[in-house]
């Protein structure tokens, strides 16, 4: 091919971008002046936003603060009653056929409580139900199948509704556990 022929062939290649290039751009805006629109603006097949519930104004004014006291103690005891305090011995140990769980529900808590200790993902205890100001101080558990020597344990807390027995809140911890005496030698 020769340097001639090859000229024609480069702007015919130009000419068709730059013309595919206009068609595109023309088809694009004719669709939009062609999708159908709502008298706000927004295409017919959009979602609506949620719209304000109409319930009346406020007062004017500011906050009248010569009872901030007051205030401050109402918003505090809020805060206190969402806190839920999780009691528990930290470093438990297996003995005799019993672990020291010093598992307390605070009256404070105002919630049932039930505590489930679980070893590598395998359940190993459950607590029975606490009211409020109530405790496990120790309970006769069978760990006899476990190593002698300290694991990691996880103690999960599953608050519940003392009317609905639903539950509210759950949390959780780890916790070295002891296996002292009865568990298998190493």
């Amino acid at each position: 091919m020769s340097v001639q022929e090859a000229e024609p062939v480069e702007k015919r290649k130009r000419r068709l971008i730059i013309g595919l290039t206009l068609l595109l751009l023309v088809t694009l805006i004719g669709a939009l002046f062609l999708v159908p629109q709502r008298k706000d603006n927004q295409p017919v097949n959009s979602i609506d936003p949620p719209k304000m519930e109409e319930r009346g104004f406020g007062e004017d004014g500011e906050l009248d603060m010569t009872n901030a006291k007051t205030i401050r103690a109402g918003v505090q005891q809020r805060a206190d009653e969402s806190m839920l305090e999780l009691v528990i011995n930290n470093n438990p140990i297996y003995e005799n056929g019993k672990v020291n769980w010093m598992i307390e529900n605070p009256a404070k808590n105002g919630k049932l409580l039930q505590v489930d200790v679980y070893l590598d993902g395998k359940l190993i205890y459950k607590s029975p139900t606490l009211k409020p100001n109530q405790k496990v101080q120790t309970a006769e558990v069978d760990l006899s199948n476990l190593k002698v020597g300290t694991s990691k344990v996880v103690a999960a807390f599953n608050f519940y509704d003392e009317t609905t027995k639903y539950l509210v809140a759950n949390n959780s911890m780890l916790i070295n556990l002891t296996i002292k005496d009865g568990g298998l030698k190493q």
